[in-house]
């Protein structure tokens, strides 16, 4: 039947996905490691989407993270990981200037229009 067929496009689409995550990990850790923060260091990641990948920077660079994203799913799914998360426009993000240590945007560049690009 179709279900034998749907688990091998599901295991054919999840190993590439998988090595593609495992890079972007290993990239980003590259891209912060010597960056040492204290505990009360905010690290905000703007369009973080669930959280992943903030996760990662907080483990990384010791800083305490807060995850923001227009999604309400993926601002609910974040905080089910035990990531402070805040919903919100990334054309208007609801933070005071200069609140945040370290400003990450991993989950971005995809969902912008090239106007809305610096």
């Amino acid at each position: 039947g179709l279900e034998g067929v749907v688990a091998v496009a599901a295991g054919e689409v999840a190993e590439p996905f998988a090595r593609w995550m495992a890079g972007r990990r290993r990239a980003i850790s590259g891209l912060v490691d010597g960056v040492h923060l204290e505990s009360s260091d905010l690290v905000l990641d703007v369009a973080g989407g669930d959280a992943n990948l903030t996760r990662l920077v907080a483990m990384e660079t010791g800083g305490s993270v807060v995850s923001h994203d227009l999604s309400w799913s993926e601002c609910q799914a974040a905080r089910a990981a035990a990531t402070e998360s805040v919903r919100g426009d990334v054309r208007h993000l609801p933070f005071r200037n200069e609140c945040a240590r370290l400003t990450v945007a991993f989950e971005i560049i995809e969902h912008l229009q090239p106007w809305e690009v610096p």
